[in-house]
């Protein structure tokens, strides 16, 4: 069986997101159509792999303003040699013609929560509680809508919480809108976008190519 290390377990992960989640729409694949599903699979195939078992919405405290009485979840949580490894993962998903893709809610609100996702996985890394620190942290968005790797409109209240390749994720984000108003994000170091390229073509609109980042805290 496979080892699966520290070093090498982004590598891995790529290789999951790309053979199962990425080709969906082809021919005889598995579709996925919620985050409880990937959520699964990236378990099993861990397991199946590398003899990993994970933990799935891992109850760690509301580090964001050190309230103990309070929880929150991480998506996934794996041990490998005794250190943790934290994962947050958004999936979110277009209508697609003939298939039973939802459409998700407003991609606005659902970019300020994956902030939230490298932030809450930041805290984590520098947690002092050996039993909730984390060695590693890697946030995950796999999605089929196009406005999530396109850059927002400028100057519209949703332009700072961009997704785009490129955009450095740093310092202070304040929502402005009505369903975030007062809420904010911030990022002790920096962090940048990358989406992976399709696998097939060009992009599509029509919610028939998936893509996916991660990023490293």
């Amino acid at each position: 069986m496979e080892e699966l290390t520290i070093k090498n377990v982004k590598e891995k992960l790529i290789e999951i997101i790309t053979e199962e989640f990425l080709c969906q729409l082809e021919k005889d694949k598995k579709h996925y159509y919620n985050e409880a599903q990937i959520q699964y699979k990236i378990g099993i195939e861990l397991y199946k792999k590398f003899g990993i078992e994970i933990t799935v919405e891992w109850g760690v405290p509301h580090v964001e303003n050190d309230l103990k009485s309070e929880k929150r979840r991480i998506d996934i949580m794996l041990e490998i040699g005794g250190k943790k490894v934290g994962i947050e993962l958004k999936y979110k998903t277009k209508a697609v013609a003939g298939e039973e893709y939802a459409k998700d809610s407003a991609d606005n609100d659902n970019k300020f929560e994956f902030f939230k996702d490298v932030q809450r996985l930041e805290d984590l890394r520098e947690e002092k509680n050996k039993k909730f620190h984390i060695e590693k942290g890697f946030a995950i968005f796999i999605t089929n809508e196009h406005l999530y790797w396109n850059p927002a409109g400028e100057e519209t209240y949703v332009e700072p919480f961009n997704l785009c390749d490129g955009t450095e994720l740093s310092g202070t984000y304040k929502a402005e809108w009505e369903s975030r108003k007062g809420q904010s994000v911030e990022f002790s170091g920096s962090h940048k976008i990358q989406w992976m390229p399709p696998l097939k073509g060009p992009d599509k609109k029509d919610g028939k190519t998936f893509r996916y980042l991660i990023v490293k805290v």
